[in-house]
């Protein structure tokens, strides 16, 4: 039985992650800094270490000798975009890397993101879009991505990079726009936002996760856009939140200022992923809304 390592096993996308690759042919070892809520299953190990810590990355490595390495960890709680400990996480993924590859380690997956690209563009597609780096995350970001790409080329071992864009669901940051929208509805306040003229592309973090664990038994190599592939209004969004939840007279569009350097378009071009392996989105926007608001309420 093939060997599946998961780090950031606990966090938002790990979790949907963890359910998806029970269901798989793996024996799992789940990686996190705290597992203290968590215990073994029949094909689920847990290991409590710090990625920080090189020492112990490479102790694990060796205990394991996983086959297949799906590294999500990447830790953005202080919501600094700019922190110089982003340059702590790129040195992590390639500690990971090395030493997988030294045990015999055959296929990789990470998590990559969509602030990689220039924006200005609007429509990202893999290798045609050009990168840009407006923070010290989406270069940390891409130097992991340049540095597994040549290593594995080097080493003739198999990778591929997933550039999630816009994610949304249960569980999410409830800062950003969907569950705080939610929450300020539920609270019965006025939802003060910009005029929602920005079109983005949104999937639900279920779909992200079953893209992800599609990209871990694939042959696809490089940078892989994980997207809805469908531009929607953020005005929409708020609209069709405030419409399931009763709440259309606590929307206040037009009521923050954009920042001028704010992009007008962002949409993933999923064509890739869609083509060249057997995922599909499954949960629509309106389900996908509704479970969220159900899991606020």
């Amino acid at each position: 039985m093939n060997k599946v390592l998961l780090t950031g096993a606990n966090g938002y996308i790990g979790k949907y992650c963890l359910n998806i690759l029970k269901s798989k042919d793996y024996e799992i070892h789940a990686v996190d800094i705290d597992i203290s809520n968590n215990q073994n299953e029949s094909n689920v190990f847990w290991h409590e270490i710090d990625l920080m810590d090189r020492n112990q990355i490479f102790q694990l490595m060796k205990q394991v000798k996983p086959t297949h390495l799906l590294n999500l960890a990447w830790n953005t709680s202080n919501k600094n975009y700019n922190d110089t400990v982003h340059f702590n996480w790129t040195k992590a993924g390639m500690d990971l890397l090395e030493s997988f590859s030294q045990n015999g380690g055959k296929r990789l997956v990470v998590t990559g993101s969509g602030f990689e690209y220039n924006w200005d563009y609007g429509y990202c597609t893999e290798n045609i879009t050009p990168v840009r780096f407006k923070s010290l995350y989406s270069a940390s970001k891409h130097s992991l991505q340049v540095l597994i790409d040549t290593f594995c080329k080097e080493n003739e071992m198999n990778y591929a990079w997933g550039r999630i864009f816009f994610t949304y669901g249960p569980g999410d940051n409830p800062n950003r726009l969907i569950p705080h929208v939610i929450q300020t509805i539920k609270e019965g306040k006025e939802v003060k936002t910009s005029h929602g003229e920005q079109v983005r592309d949104y999937l639900f973090v279920e779909d992200i996760a079953n893209a992800l664990v599609t990209l871990l038994g694939s042959e696809i190599q490089g940078p892989v856009n994980i997207s809805s592939g469908q531009p929607i209004r953020l005005k929409d969004i708020v609209s069709k939140i405030a419409g399931i939840m009763k709440g259309e007279h606590l929307i206040r569009l037009g009521a923050v200022e954009v920042s001028p350097d704010e992009a007008k378009i962002i949409v993933g071009n999923n064509s890739r992923l869609l083509s060249e392996t057997s995922w599909k989105p499954n949960i629509s926007l309106e389900t996908g809304l509704k479970r969220t608001i159900d899991s606020i309420l």
